[in-house]
Parts: structure tokens; sequence; C-alpha cells
């Protein structure tokens, strides 16, 4: 009977610590980069602050949004991976007409990616693979060279009053 008994706490031990060991790696799995914003005045901040922002806008009645709440993380978690500098946040618009405006928000869950201050909506398809897409093209893109400098344009310009 304290045979049985040691081996019962030693498998209580045993199970105790491959509990932990399952808590830990499933809290691991669900780690994401996202910042949650409840009010899109507080978002401001990191948007105005970083260089690259992917936000994405919902209010908690919406039922895509919640659908797709879980997909953005793991998408968050993907692209950060690729794009260490790129940061994500999604901001709750609760029927804040005034961030519905300056999000240029049609619909809900709407995405805009910030790049070095400039909002870049996005219009395609629910679809976490095409948003991915549309994200690594959007920063891939190098900036457009003009083939005269700036004191040439304004010369040039000049010229012609």
């Amino acid at each position: 009977m304290i045979a049985n008994r040691r081996v019962n706490n030693g498998q209580r031990k045993n199970l105790l610590v491959i509990i932990l060991v399952i808590a830990f790696a499933f809290l691991q799995a669900n780690c994401t980069n996202v910042i949650s914003y409840a009010d899109p005045v507080d978002a401001e901040h990191l948007i105005n602050s970083q260089e690259n922002v992917l936000a994405m806008m919902h209010e908690s009645w919406c039922d895509s949004c919640n659908d797709f709440d879980s997909n953005f993380n793991i998408l968050a978690d993907e692209l950060k991976k690729k794009h260490p500098a790129l940061s994500f946040a999604k901001i709750d618009l609760a029927n804040n007409q005034d961030a519905w405006r300056l999000y240029g928000a049609k619909g809900l869950p709407h995405f805009v990616l910030t790049s070095r201050g400039t909002p870049i909506s996005y219009d395609g398809p629910l679809d976490a693979e095409k948003l991915g897409h549309w994200v690594m093209n959007s920063l891939d893109r190098k900036p457009v060279q003009l083939k005269k400098s700036r004191n040439e344009l304004i010369k040039s310009t000049l010229r012609w009053v």
C-alpha cells in the first residue's frame, strides 16, 4: 500500500510536469506581436512613432472581425519573421465616426499599412494569404528615383516662369 502511494505521487508529479510543459508550449504558440487598442487615439502614438505598422480596424460586434482575429495574429507572427521592424495593431473603432473617417474605413475589418507615415488601405478580399502578399509587396517597393535632382527640377521650372 505504501509503495502504491509513492508511485501515485510520482505519477502525479510527472503529470503535473507534463501539464506545465503543455501549458507553456500553448502560451508560447499563442504569443503574438499584435498590440490591441480600445481607443483609436491611443493607437495614434504607435502609428506615428513606428516606420511600418499594419493595423486591423474592428469593432466588437463584427463577426467577420472576430472570425479573422486569430488569422491576423498568425499573419503578424509570420510577417514579423520577414520584417522585424514591422509593428502590428488591432484598433477598436467603437462607433467612433472620426476614427472611421481618419482611417478611411468603409467596412470591417479594415486594414491599413502605414509606411513612413503614409497610410495605405487594403481593399482586397478577407484572406490572410492575400493580405500578407499585399503587405510584403507594399513594404518591398523601392522608392522611385527621379532622373533630375530636386535643385535641377527647381531650376528647370524657374526657366519657364
